[in-house]
């Protein structure tokens, strides 16, 4: 059952449409009626609407029909009307869709984070953001990560993957990750597949490359201790007399870097 309240919304909502619906069908004649009716359709404009009474009472579909008025104003105000609807039901839609995700699932949510993009983007791109619907990704992006690593708490490596992507979405210093994922450079199944270092910003991944080429020419020019192991093949010769060094790259909840000289032809190579 309705709320008393709900219902006398409906009812404003009904009375608002008629005196748009009949000053549209004056309007033709009358200067005077089709100002009463621009300024009826400015007010439905704001009017705040869910699906349940335009379905009820039909009034999307009346408003569709005033696309069809012969006044040209009536005309374009009927059409930026229903634009602005279609658009909040789609929202509405998509966040019931984002609540039942995340309740079912137990994923954490992203679309409060996606939604501060705007706020964040820069001049060039502002409009494509604007365009961008933060819930839909926030929704794809979630459903994606369950998909692959099923609930947050379901085991610990999966809770350690969802907090690298989390940290990297909420990052104040990582817009980058933000802003990619909102306009789709970063697609939402790519995320499952990335590492911290490729989440990360394009000034950390700047900084990130310093740091590894300082470490490894460290390693190269012997000023941190190297150890020997004949654990490692050579790629390039094919020899196991080796000598390597590890140093931390990256953050320090990351596995360190593993740099290897072969001494047989000095060829060098690193893994994680």
């Amino acid at each position: 059952m309705a709320a008393p309240e709900n219902k006398e919304r409906d009812k404003e909502l009904v009375n608002l449409f008629q005196a748009v619906e009949k000053a549209a069908a004056l309007g033709g004649r009358s200067v005077v009626e089709e100002s009463r009716c621009l300024d009826a359709l400015c007010r439905l404009k704001s009017f705040p609407v869910t699906a349940q009474p335009l379905i009820s009472t039909k009034i999307g579909k009346c408003v569709r029909q005033l696309k069809k008025n012969p006044s040209k104003k009536i005309q374009d105000l009927a059409s930026d009307v229903n634009a602005i609807w279609t658009k909040q039901l789609l929202q509405q839609v998509a966040s019931t869709r984002l609540k039942k995700t995340s309740s079912d699932h137990h994923v954490p949510k992203c679309n409060d984070v996606l939604s501060k993009v705007s706020s964040e983007a820069k001049e060039d791109v502002r409009v494509e953001v604007n365009a961008c619907d933060p819930v839909g990704v926030a929704v794809s992006l979630e459903s994606a990560l369950f998909k692959n690593w099923g609930s947050f708490g379901s085991n610990r490596s999966n809770k350690a993957k969802y907090r690298s992507v989390l940290f990297n979405i909420k990052d104040p210093k990582n817009p980058d990750f933000r802003r990619k994922l909102l306009l789709g450079q970063v697609e939402p199944g790519q995320v499952v597949n990335m590492s911290a270092k490729e989440m990360a910003s394009g000034e950390k991944q700047h900084e990130n490359r310093i740091l590894e080429a300082k470490s490894l020419m460290k390693c190269v020019t012997g000023t941190v201790k190297k150890g020997t192991t004949d654990a490692f093949e050579c790629g390039r010769c094919g020899k196991r007399e080796t000598t390597y060094c590890q140093l931390q790259t990256r953050s320090a909840d990351e596995p360190m870097t593993t740099y290897v000289t072969c001494v047989i032809c000095n060829n060098h190579w690193k893994f994680c």
